[in-house]
């Protein structure tokens, strides 16, 4: 008979936004009477919030998102298990370099050669999928040891950390000495505010990269994304001062329903407030670049605006404006959705801001230079040229839109894109193809025409909703052979090219006032004095939180290339 040997131990909670992350490692040695090679090491992560919750998942959910990654070796398979509901458990082997050395013989212990005495080492993140309120949801995890006989043993140490800006704490309990709790990450830890540089007047380059997540999201979603930059800029050229600083925030969590004006204002104010404006003497950063998720890129407009608006336009003078970068961001709204959808946005049903994406029309005091004498949807009323959102979106350097081709019932592809794409095909499910490897690419700056159009500006078709659907209900699964090499996965960017104000628009096709019209003028108007960069995205796994890699393993797969492909070809 078998029993479970406890080796160690933490509890404690998640709420809106949280992400822990326990570090621990495993050294036999130090503990030499329990660990004969035959025994198996098993890690279990609970959610041990009452199941009764799991009836009510509008006011939570009361779930969370559980990964392991052996950091001890990288040829191991990560493992992963997404949403774990309440009273639930994931319960997963782990694997030793003792137990390697079994099976694979000398070049595993070479492999371990430069820590002969450590036989694993583990990272365990648990990341929350709460989001609709903010309460919280308890967890468990447990390392044990599966022994031939039952072995009794005292914690030989206890470590309690409170969390701070929560009344959550971590409690951490070592059952043995062969344990080392190595380190507690957790979100104040992850998304604390960059630190501003000290002086203004240094001659070193601060980019600021603002990252803004979307409806019912927090700032956990950018979690793969921020640090992918951090880590691509942490060093720099030796001797460099410059510094990349990524910066998020979480005043909109829960909050996003109230609309893009008040959601928006809530992430402005928040940021002029940490950069100090009004300045004294010199801004405190020299670069300013925006990344927004979905309904995160339509509040990042708003929030151009608003810094143009307050600052008379200084803002963007002393700061220079680089990137401006929307992922999977429905620019003309919501007019993909079937027309009980829309129906059910435009009588409230996510709040301010599901009208705000079918267009509802209602006054937009502030938006404007010119105050318009009728009510307009408030995305018409950002993409008039006069507007102060447009005017500061067209002092930057660069403009991309990232759009998923298919699997994205949440934001449709023609809205997505700015409505016009020179890609033949793009929209339909299952029928976007490239010729071999290549892709249609052109990097040339603002101003100046593509060197070569290979296909005129269209109307992408529409999206078939039920096709999309399907692919969601039925996805592929991800192949192991992508989680090992990443470099295995095939380019899911299918089509990039700038398009410039004297590309041939099409005429519309709607001939008198009818559907869509309005979508359409809303595009038009953003085409019209400025260039824009696309990128049509083809993910093989459901889109609409791949193309940000809402969460590492889970969403993992095409949208790494393509956070990628945005990381090299945008300068911060």
């Amino acid at each position: 008979m078998t029993n479970l040997k406890k080796l160690w131990r933490a509890t404690s909670s998640l709420t809106t936004g949280d992400v822990h992350r326990h570090t621990i490692s495993l050294s036999p040695l130090l503990d030499p009477a329990l660990f004969p090679s035959t025994n198996r090491l098993f890690l279990k992560v609970t959610n041990t919030t009452s199941p009764l919750y799991n009836a009510v998942p509008l006011a939570g959910p009361y779930q969370f998102t559980a990964s392991c990654m052996d950091e001890h070796s990288q040829a191991t398979m990560p493992k992963f298990f997404s949403r774990i509901m309440c009273g639930n458990s994931w319960k997963i082997e782990l694997s030793t370099s003792q137990a390697e050395h079994e099976r694979n013989g000398p070049t595993a212990q070479q492999a371990n050669a430069d820590q002969p005495d450590v036989a694993g080492k583990w990272r365990i993140e648990l990341v929350s999928e709460v989001v609709f309120s903010k309460v919280n949801v308890s967890y468990e995890v447990e390392l044990s040891l599966e022994t031939a006989e039952h072995i009794l043993g005292a914690p030989l140490d206890e470590d309690t950390t409170a969390l701070s800006n929560s009344d959550s704490v971590i409690s951490s309990t070592i059952f043995s000495p062969s344990i080392s709790h190595l380190k507690t990450t957790t979100t104040s830890d992850i998304f604390r505010p960059p630190p501003l540089p000290t002086t203004s007047l240094s001659p070193s380059k601060h980019h600021f990269v603002v990252l803004t997540h979307g409806l019912h999201g927090t700032q956990a979603d950018f979690l793969y994304l921020r640090e992918a930059i951090e880590n691509q800029y942490a060093a720099g050229e030796e001797g460099s001062t410059d510094r990349v600083l990524v910066w998020t925030c979480d005043v909109n969590h829960t909050l996003t329903e109230h609309g893009i004006k008040v959601a928006g204002l809530r992430i402005a104010e928040r940021l002029m407030a940490y950069l100090g404006w009004p300045w004294a003497d010199a801004a405190p950063i020299t670069h300013i670049s925006f990344i927004g998720h979905s309904f995160g890129g339509l509040l990042n407009l708003f929030i151009l605006g608003h810094l143009q608006r307050v600052s008379d336009g200084q803002f963007f003078l002393q700061i220079r404006p680089v990137n401006f970068i929307t992922l999977a961001t429905p620019w003309c709204g919501s007019f993909e959705l079937p027309w009980i959808a829309k129906q059910a946005l435009a009588l409230g049903m996510l709040g301010q801001t599901g009208k705000d994406l079918v267009l509802c029309q209602h006054r937009n005091d502030g938006i404007r230079e010119e105050l318009a004498m009728d009510d307009e949807p408030i995305l018409l009323a950002m993409a008039h040229p006069d507007s102060y959102a447009h005017r500061a979106l067209r002092m930057f350097g660069q403009r991309t839109v990232y759009a998923n081709t298919e699997w994205d019932p949440t934001v449709g592809f023609r809205t997505s894109i700015l409505w016009y794409c020179g890609m033949e095909g793009a929209g339909e499910s299952g029928e976007v193809t490239r010729a071999g490897s290549k892709v249609n690419v052109d990097k040339t700056v603002d101003g100046v025409p593509p060197s070569c159009l290979t296909n005129p500006l269209i109307h992408p078709p529409p999206t078939s909703l039920f096709s999309q659907l399907r692919n969601i209900l039925r996805p592929n699964p991800i192949p192991d052979q992508w989680l090992l090499d990443p470099s295995a996965i095939p380019n899911p960017i299918i089509h990039d090219r700038v398009y410039v104000p004297t590309d041939d628009v099409p005429a519309t096709k709607w001939k008198s006032k009818c559907r869509n019209e309005i979508e359409e003028e809303i595009a038009r108007l953003w085409h019209s004095d400025m260039a824009f960069r696309k990128v049509c995205v083809r993910l093989h796994s459901p889109a609409h939180e791949g193309i940000v890699v809402r969460r590492r393993w889970v969403n993992g797969g095409g949208g790494w290339n393509v956070l990628a492909h945005l990381m090299r070809e945008h300068a911060f």
